[in-house]
């Protein structure tokens, strides 16, 4: 039985990740892309695909943006998505940090400055899926959501803005309230 416990990405679901890299990879290789742009013309996951370039020149990219981490916009949906899903379960953020030592720091900063969730809310980790079978994930990677599965565990998979043209916090619950356990915590 799945721990009643909502384990929430923040990346792509709460902070708009999709838009900020892009809007770096921009500057650095003189486009003007919109996230409507990628959503529509690759809508996967793997940017640098769409730019032509290695995944290390990707991230190089973000690492050369010091404030990048801190300067995420949330979503627009973030605050309801949160709030609301704070009414069906304890909610614990579990995100990934890269390489750079600071962007855990900055990702723990974010989540405090932008949504109000401290440090002791928070799973700072690439390997989610130890997680499995404390509680229902939910993320917008599929690589995740996928592991999370393998592993025993129960994972909704939600469209991002970098995937779904016109996305709403509606469509988002949509997704997340179709899943049999988020139903029975719902009608507890």
């Amino acid at each position: 039985m799945t721990k009643k416990q909502i384990l929430l990405d923040a990346d792509g679901v709460l902070a708009d990740f999709a838009s900020a890299a892009l809007n770096v990879l921009n500057e650095r290789y003189e486009t003007e892309y919109t996230i409507d742009d990628y959503a529509r013309g690759y809508g996967q996951f793997g940017m640098n695909k769409f730019f032509g370039i290695t995944e290390k020149e990707f991230w190089a990219a973000i690492e050369d943006s010091p404030r990048f981490w801190l300067d995420l916009e949330p979503l627009p949906w973030a605050d309801s998505l949160y709030g609301t899903l704070l009414e069906i379960a304890p909610v614990t953020i579990v995100t990934m940090p890269n390489h750079d030592p600071m962007c855990a720091a900055y990702k723990l900063m974010w989540l405090d400055e932008f949504m109000g969730i401290h440090s002791d809310n928070v799973f700072l980790g690439h390997k989610k899926w130890l997680m499995a079978g404390n509680g229902v994930l939910i993320d917008d990677y599929y690589k995740n959501v996928d592991a999370f599965k393998e592993n025993g565990g129960e994972a909704i998979l939600i469209p991002s803005n970098w995937n779904t043209l016109g996305i709403s916090f509606e469509g988002i619950l949509a997704e997340i309230t179709k899943n049999e356990t988020i139903k029975s915590w719902i009608n507890e």
